[in-house]
């Protein structure tokens, strides 16, 4: 974590506009998160080509333009520019809950069953996911004449297999620490909450009746309720639509780098969290606005883009 102290006067010297000074210090205090000093570091860097620091050194020009998007205008121009969220879309697995899914053996098992079905193993790789093996599938199957209707009871099969052990990992898993109290403070600021995940139907709504907290959803997209699953956006366009929110007053939550790249071409705002699948440089590359270390950072994240000045 940069250390604020140090880049109050490292990050700025005498060449640098008073105005833009006085606004970094205002913005900049010990008592912000982690994760906001972290954003204003992001947004100095790309204002200020010059700022070079170890720390921030990997970060992505398209990263540091989000990022000064959603720096309030009246702060650099005097111009007043709101911003209100009024919605939450989360990831499930590895954002709220954590599955301890073998995605591993999930991949093997489908991988056998295609490969029993006369698809050769060979245009399969080696870690690729069960989606991109039955895009694979879909595309072979279509060429070697096989009916829509033959690959859909392939698809079907392989879901089985994913699903199995999904629901075995619902009955062990366990809530990823803050949830509960975080989703009663959103509750609370009134905000309406919603779920995209490329886990089944049954396996979602077991997890979230498990621990209590389905009710605190409005909207839920499962894998069985999209044509394609995230990162392609008809998979969060879906749970927009339920909630009844533009994208703009939207943000969504994950661990993946793909719900980075999905929020971003929908033109919701993406907050990394790196509790799962992806690093803190992963999430940036992808296109992360905010990166938050614990989900209790969310709310007031939320009433700091939402803030009035």
């Amino acid at each position: 974590m940069v250390s604020i102290h140090d880049k109050r006067m490292n990050c700025f010297n005498k060449n640098f506009p008073q105005r833009v000074v006085d606004v970094f210090l205002k913005l900049v205090n010990p008592a912000h998160s982690p994760s906001t000093l972290y954003f204003y570091v992001v947004v100095a860097q790309f204002v200020f080509p010059r700022l070079q620091s170890g720390t921030v050194k990997y970060i992505s020009r398209r990263t540091c333009l989000n990022a000064l998007s959603l720096l309030s205008t009246e702060s650099l121009t005097g111009r007043s520019t709101r911003m209100v969220i009024k919605a939450v879309i989360f990831d499930l697995d590895g954002t709220l809950i954590d599955f301890n899914i073998d995605y591993k053996r999930i991949r093997g098992e489908a991988r056998n069953f295609l490969t029993s079905q006369g698809i050769p193993s060979c245009i399969f790789s080696r870690n690729e996911s069960i989606f991109e093996m039955l895009k694979k599938t879909k595309i072979y199957m279509r060429n070697n004449g096989e009916s829509d209707e033959k690959f859909e009871a392939v698809r079907r099969k392989v879901f089985e297999i994913a699903e199995k052990h999904e629901l075995e990992a619902a009955r062990t898993t366990q809530l990823l620490p803050g949830v509960a109290e975080t989703l009663k403070i959103l509750k609370k600021m009134n905000l309406k909450m919603g779920i995209s995940t490329i886990n089944s139907r049954k396996s979602a709504d077991y997890a979230l009746k498990r621990f209590g907290i389905a009710h605190f959803f409005n909207a839920v997209a499962t894998r069985d309720d999209v044509p394609e699953v995230k990162p392609s956006p008809l998979h969060v366009e879906t749970v927009l639509k339920t909630l009844g929110v533009k994208p703009s007053e939207a943000l969504m939550v994950g661990d993946w780098s793909g719900d980075m790249k999905m929020a971003n071409e929908v033109g919701l705002i993406a907050v990394g969290l790196p509790t799962g699948f992806a690093t803190v440089k992963q999430l940036i590359e992808a296109g992360a606005n905010y990166i938050i270390t614990s989900l209790i950072d969310l709310p007031t994240l939320i009433q700091q883009i939402n803030r009035t000045e």
